[in-house]
């Protein structure tokens, strides 16, 4: 009876054991590129023009559909912006604001945004890990994301650009 006990014990452990060790990792890039953003085309040009765009990360890609259902857990990493076709605005160290909300919900603000370094073509990368974190859980609840980039550039001239969103989603899910 002793040794059926222990046997048991022993099966038990190993087979809780090895649910985690046959969990399946695996990373996949998320990435969208806004359409052409318009500022200051209007006849009323101000210093100041306000844009406004949408981006939607959704977990429905080729390397993610066939574990859709079974993820576990996901952790984002360097969510990035990457602003295109304002080179013009390299120069301007004028402090501004830039807002990126995900599903409405979470909130990073930065009021004290230069566009000095990002417009010279440099990546953007959003540093706020707790906001970031709670962002993998809505990915992980709704398998999709909603992020909306917000800003104002600090000049009258007219711009036309466009903003990549970019991050590598590190996913946990159990095995097919």
């Amino acid at each position: 009876m002793k040794n059926f006990i222990l046997l048991s014990l022993l099966v038990l452990t190993f087979a809780s054991c090895s649910k985690d060790v046959l969990d399946v990792e695996f990373s996949t890039t998320l990435s969208q590129t806004s359409d052409e953003i318009s500022v200051n085309e209007t006849a009323s040009r101000v210093a100041g023009g306000s844009f406004s765009t949408e981006f939607v990360l959704d977990l429905s890609n080729q390397d993610t559909q066939p574990y859709l259902n079974k993820i576990k857990e996901i952790t984002l990493q360097d969510v990035v912006l990457t602003f295109q076709g304002l080179e013009a605005l390299a120069g301007n160290q004028t402090a501004t604001n830039l807002t990126i909300t995900f599903d409405d919900q979470i909130v990073i603000e930065l009021n004290d945004f230069v566009f000095g370094n990002v417009a010279a073509g440099q990546d953007f990368i959003l540093n706020e890990s707790a906001k970031i974190n709670e962002a993998a859980g809505l990915l992980l609840q709704n398998k999709k994301l909603n992020v909306k980039v917000e800003g104002v550039i600090p000049d009258s001239a007219v711009y036309h650009f466009f903003i990549t969103l970019n991050t590598t989603a590190k996913i946990t899910a159990n095995p097919l």
